[in-house]
């Protein structure tokens, strides 16, 4: 086990120390108690040697002390948390490596935790165990588009993450574009290109149109996907065709946007009201 530090409780230690000293009965056990201390919690001869006989006791008490106070009392509900990853997107594999973080740290701090895939069980497994609250690392359009919060707010089943109509907006990034725009922030210019626009125009015209209003550098995505699936860099005309059909596999409409060098950022946001 990880040795514990010894400083960081060192006044409060003291204390105990120097009361302990009053009781020589207590004394009796102190071989017993330190050596509980090397064996439990990693304290070598050489530290408990150097502390005075008084301190040393105090630190084992409080040694023993702290672990019983962090301890979880008996009539304290363990949570239990499900955690939803998986699924049939393009980005399985991600929400696989996310939902085992997430339910490895949730373990670790003393949760009981569930790994389930979003399949045809997960209504009526939702419905019969009724988790304390549902942990969705899921990626694609089940985890993000909205659907999935709309069912479990249905349920009165707790959730983490956005509401329905907050996902559903940001899961469309020309709409997320347009929304973050009113509110004065700046994002590359862009436009959103639907299958159909190719199919009832010509698609060579229509590249070129864009391409030369734009201009090059752009970077090409769909509308409605993560992880970087299906987004290319764009130097030149030549390439344009190309990175428009790897998008259109990942949904019907694209954006295309003019490329701005810089750092990206990743920034998450914790709402504690």
């Amino acid at each position: 086990m990880e040795q514990q530090p010894v400083t960081h409780h060192w006044t409060s230690l003291m204390k105990l120390g120097l009361i302990a000293t009053t009781s020589f009965s207590i004394l009796l056990i102190l071989p017993v108690i330190l050596g509980a201390m090397v064996e439990e919690y990693g304290y070598s001869n050489q530290l408990i040697g150097w502390i005075s006989t008084s301190n040393a006791l105090g630190i084992a008490m409080g040694s023993l002390w702290l672990p019983l106070r962090k301890r979880r009392p008996n009539y304290i509900k363990v949570l239990r948390v499900l955690i939803l990853a998986g699924g049939i997107s393009h980005e399985r594999d991600v929400s696989l490596k996310s939902g085992r973080r997430v339910a490895d740290a949730l373990a670790d701090a003393g949760f009981d935790v569930e790994i389930k895939e979003p399949d045809h069980e997960l209504i009526g497994h939702l419905m019969a165990e009724r988790p304390d609250v549902v942990w969705s690392t899921l990626h694609g359009a089940v985890g993000e588009d909205g659907s999935l919060q709309d069912l479990m707010k249905l349920a009165a089943i707790r959730f983490v993450g956005s509401e329905a109509p907050a996902a559903l907006l940001a899961w469309n990034k020309p709409v997320a574009k347009s929304l973050v725009e009113r509110h004065g922030i700046q994002t590359p210019q862009c436009m959103a290109l639907p299958r159909s626009t190719f199919k009832e125009l010509n698609a060579e015209s229509v590249l070129a149109m864009v391409g030369t209003e734009l201009g090059f550098p752009l970077i090409v995505k769909p509308s409605r996907a993560g992880s970087a699936q299906g987004v290319t860099k764009v130097t030149s005309a030549q390439g344009f065709g190309k990175a428009m059909v790897d998008a259109f596999a990942y949904d019907e409409i694209v954006m295309v946007e003019k490329f701005i060098p810089g750092t990206e950022v990743s920034v998450s946001v914790l709402d504690l009201g």
